[in-house]
């Protein structure tokens, strides 16, 4: 396994790792394999180490802190807004829209995030979106009409929550590597906790200080976000994440008979806005990769189903003469599920033994039977132990997101990988749902809606299927680009032990992944 093999203690003077870090660096990574926990400098002294774990614990506490705050305002829209929105009698189309467009706007600004760390530190970028994220509240106290909610929360609120998101699910794997899933599922904690714990407190703010004060109060408790950005120091100081061209590149410079040309890349690459638009788009060329396909089509997917099936499930129980309370029961025993498997497949993918596809198309399995056995049980006792199972899908899923891109991607791959993945889920929001919608109004049945969602997870579950020819189609394929003497070496390793240890000298980063997953 990939986690497994990571955790091998390497030093400068190994041959492997001085090509790795080069080949790195070519690639847009600057990574010089430290590890968190292991020594890699034979003058590193023990208290290097103990400060170095230190560091990074506190990125974990950081995330944390930040995923509790902005999970307590994404997920908590009705109970924020649904006061000031009855008192405007706002249509329930407009309502949707509000939050589709959040939706949308936050998964779409993760494909920002990576050409402002080429620019800026990971602390400074959290730190401004934590601002964002406080005036984007406090702003929305002041709304006087839903036009107005469509800015402060939707386009403001969305772009500043979404990438402060996107900063929690990088940090974690560029901070550790012996304990990731562990950290990790510190992370994930803090999201089931801001969703188990907002609603209780905002309602408690509405009663007793209204719309207006309670907002307004929010807003405040948003502050804690800058408290965990400013823990968001890896040890890593500055991660460099895929480099686009410069003028003083030599391939640049080589063919700058066009000066034309020239002074436009010069243009480019003098203006930071410009800069970040065009490494934006630069890196969605990561879906060239079968496997990026695989994960990114297959997170849309599931991540769509399973979000538009928690915000039709109260109108179905309400639809099946069942009180709004049970709702309200099922998604407190689903929120209780969730974080308990999310805590346990982040922990055990610290261990080799541990196959994540496996336990990725197991969840998303449960997902589809839990999905299809809600929409025929009547009784709530059984809705109930549906839900219990749909928990721990939307669990084993969620709690393995980020690592798995890091398993089948690497590093160096895996922050564009989550950009194209956020930006397909971010289409899929403003599409999926008025679909699954409009063939609710169609057909009159909430039944048939939830199957058409159980279909979209059953498709990504056999996309999964096709993962590990994805993986032989891109070993084949870089190695026919590899130069003749690193081809023959890479077909002659031999998988004896850890997998890191097989690898020829010198090996690519990008062979060096595709061997460590190719017998997963």
């Amino acid at each position: 396994m990939a986690s497994h093999s990571q955790e091998m203690t390497l030093t400068h003077n190994d041959p492997r790792h001085n090509a790795r870090s080069s080949c790195d660096e070519n690639n847009g990574i600057v990574e010089d394999n430290d590890k968190v926990h292991q020594p890699v400098r034979e003058q590193e002294t023990e208290k290097d180490k103990e400060e170095s774990g230190i560091i990074c614990w506190g990125v974990a506490g950081g995330t944390f802190i930040i995923m509790v705050m902005i999970n307590m305002v994404g997920s908590c829209f009705s109970f924020i807004f649904s006061p000031l929105l009855l008192e405007l009698e706002t249509t329930s189309v407009f309502i949707s829209w509000i939050f589709n467009i959040l939706q949308c706007i936050w998964s779409l600004s993760g494909q920002f995030l990576t050409p402002l760390l080429e620019e800026y530190s990971w602390r400074k970028v959290a730190l401004v979106c934590s601002v964002f994220t406080f005036w984007s509240i406090v702003l929305s106290a002041f709304a006087t009409s839903a036009w107005f909610l469509l800015f402060s929360y939707s386009i403001l609120t969305g772009l500043s929550c979404g990438m402060l998101s996107a900063i929690c699910f990088l940090i974690i794997p560029f901070s550790f590597t012996r304990r990731r899933g562990l950290a990790n599922a510190s992370m994930m904690a803090g999201t089931c906790l801001g969703q188990m714990i907002g609603p209780v407190l905002i309602v408690f703010l509405q009663e007793k200080f209204a719309f207006f004060g309670a907002t307004l109060l929010l807003g405040a408790i948003m502050l804690n976000c800058c408290v965990g950005a400013s823990l968001l120091c890896p040890r890593k100081a500055q991660v460099k994440l895929n480099k686009g061209v410069h003028t003083d590149d030599p391939m640049v410079e080589s063919s700058g008979s066009d000066n034309a040309a020239k002074r436009r890349i010069c243009s480019i690459s003098n203006n930071v806005f410009l800069r970040v638009c065009r490494n934006s788009v630069i890196n969605l060329s990561i879906l060239k990769s079968p496997r990026a396909v695989v994960i990114a089509v297959g997170g849309m997917l599931t991540l769509n189903c399973w979000l538009n099936f928690l915000s039709l499930m109260p109108f179905a129980i309400q639809a099946a003469g069942h009180p709004l309370q049970a709702a309200s029961m099922y998604m407190t025993v689903s929120a209780v599920f969730n974080l308990g498997v999310r805590l346990t497949v982040s922990m055990l993918s610290d261990f080799s033994w541990f196959s994540m596809r496996a336990c990725y198309m197991t969840s998303t399995a449960v997902i589809v039977i839990s999905t299809i056995a809600f929409s025929v049980v009547d009784d709530i006792k059984w809705q109930m132990v549906a839900m219990a199972g749909w928990g721990c899908g939307v669990g084993g899923y969620m709690g393995l997101f980020n690592l798995i891109m890091v398993h089948y991607m690497g590093l160096d791959k895996m922050a564009p990988t989550m950009g194209a993945t956020l930006v397909l889920i971010g289409f899929g929001s403003i599409s999926i749902g008025p679909i699954v919608g409009m063939m609710r109004d169609v057909t009159g049945s909430y039944a048939v809606s939830m199957w058409v969602l159980a279909g979209l997870a059953a498709c990504c579950f056999l996309l999964w299927i096709f993962m590990p020819a994805a993986v032989r189609y891109d070993r084949n394929k870089f190695l026919k680009s590899c130069p003749s003497n690193h081809a023959v070496q890479c077909n002659n390793a031999s998988f004896n032990g850890s997998p890191e240890e097989s690898l020829p000298h010198p090996t690519p980063p990008e062979v060096s992944t595709l061997h460590s997953i190719s017998e997963s």
